[in-house]
């Protein structure tokens, strides 16, 4: 009796060990467990099947309206190889605009919405990075809309064994769900994935780490600053470092974030980040990294101003229009450099101040695009014009002297002289 306890005790042993030993088929695990926005993620785990399983990632983003509109930048979504689906969905709206970039931005659809609901699948697309925006009217009334996105692929299982990384650059920071197999975990996708730095004008890079400028000694100076934001509420960063033209910049946040920092390079040539220079005459170029890595999003950075200052002494040097400066953004996708909405806010001791409306952060130039036309100086007559063109008093006596006289006059004089002396004379005699 106590050997076949034994036996049985050992058997019950034996099969514990190799459950623990031997992972469960359809279990996965997410490497690292609290990711931030823009980490890679890793899924693995073990299945019994073959070939491929099907995989799937799910998040909602709550998207602000402005003047009844909503605007949704996905930013730049990785499609992956093989067979994949990719769908929208958007509440409270009443149309839904798809926009993707491939080399300019084209509509791939735009479905009304049924019930204030609108969506849009497509399938096969080719492997590569999209940027996709996502915009609309929303409904009379609506301050913000939920926008759903759905975006399901395989993964190759070898050996019983599957392993799979996936950017989390274009999800938002909250919660999002992953299905592997049919099993789904809920995963909290913190905002923050850096430190804070220091404040004021250090040098310090922030969320960038070190820069392509600063690994090619391009950097003349920088400042760094960071700050807390909540979703809905206005943001504020001020500079104060000499060489930095930039003054300020402010926006309204989309989203809560206990840390958002922001670095700006002033360089001494082009930004290493781009591949031609500007057209115009340059004042400053310089990089502005916002945030941690996939925040500089339009629907996170709502209504963004910055304001800039130039040396009057250079626009006046370079024969200028203080007019037509303007903050120029480099578009990467397209490689071209865009002019940003400038507006001259005031001329005061040395300086033009002016505002801009950048719609993300990434590197700009200060140009002058415009030059003064030249000013038209009228040439003072020479010394030999002056003598020929001018009359003397003594030109003009010499010529009323000189100017050929009456004929008649004397007689008209003699005539006048003589009517006189008969007219006193009759007065004199009328009064005897």
């Amino acid at each position: 009796m106590t050997k076949k306890i034994f036996q049985a005790g050992l058997l019950l042993f034996t099969v514990l060990l190799i459950c623990l030993l031997v992972p469960i088929a359809g279990a996965f695990e997410v490497s690292p467990s609290n990711p931030s926005v823009g980490d890679e993620i890793t899924v693995s785990g073990y299945t019994d099947k073959t070939g491929s399983i099907p995989a799937k990632v799910v998040f909602t983003s709550v998207v602000p309206v402005n003047d009844g509109t909503y605007l949704y930048d996905a930013g730049k979504v990785e499609i992956p190889e093989g067979p994949n689906s990719f769908h929208v969905k958007a509440v409270g709206v009443d149309d839904l605009e798809v926009k993707v970039k491939f080399v300019l931005w084209v509509t791939a659809a735009h479905p009304q919405a049924i019930d204030g609901v609108a969506s849009y699948s497509m399938s096969g697309v080719p492997k590569g990075t999209y940027p996709i925006k996502l915009r609309g009217e929303a409904q009379s009334g609506e301050k913000s809309v939920d926008i759903t996105i759905t975006a399901s692929s395989s993964i190759a299982v070898e050996d019983g064994y599957y392993e799979y990384s996936y950017s989390t650059s274009s999800i938002p920071a909250g919660d999002f769900k992953l299905t592997i197999d049919g099993e789904s975990k809920t995963i909290n996708l913190a905002g923050a994935s850096t430190s804070s730095g220091s404040s004021g004008g250090s040098s310090g890079s922030g969320s960038i780490g070190v820069s392509p400028d600063m690994a090619a000694n391009n950097v003349v100076a920088s400042e760094h600053t960071n700050s807390r934001a909540v979703s809905g509420m206005p943001v504020e960063f001020n500079f104060k470092e000499p060489l930095n033209p930039v003054t300020y910049i402010g926006f309204t946040s989309g989203i809560t974030s206990r840390d958002v920092p922001v670095t700006i390079e002033i360089l001494e040539h082009t930004s290493a980040s781009v591949s031609n220079p500007p057209e115009g005459i340059v004042y400053k170029n310089i990089n502005i990294w916002m945030g941690y890595t996939g925040f500089s999003r339009t629907e996170n950075i709502i209504d963004a101003s910055l304001k800039f200052k130039v040396d009057s002494s250079w626009i006046e040097d370079n024969n200028l229009d203080p007019e037509e400066l303007v903050f120029m953004h480099y578009d990467e996708t397209n490689n071209v450099w865009e002019p940003v909405s400038t507006e001259l806010i005031e001329i005061l001791d040395g300086y033009a101040y002016y505002q801009s409306s950048p719609e993300c952060f990434s590197p700009f130039a200060i140009v002058g695009t415009e030059e003064l036309p030249p000013q038209v100086v009228e040439e003072l007559p020479s010394e030999d014009d002056v003598n020929e063109n001018h009359t003397s008093v003594d030109d003009v006596a010499n010529s009323v002297i000189n100017e050929p006289k009456n004929p008649n006059f004397g007689k008209s004089l003699l005539f006048i002289v003589a009517a006189s002396m008969l007219g006193m004379f009759l007065f004199f005699k009328l009064r005897k």
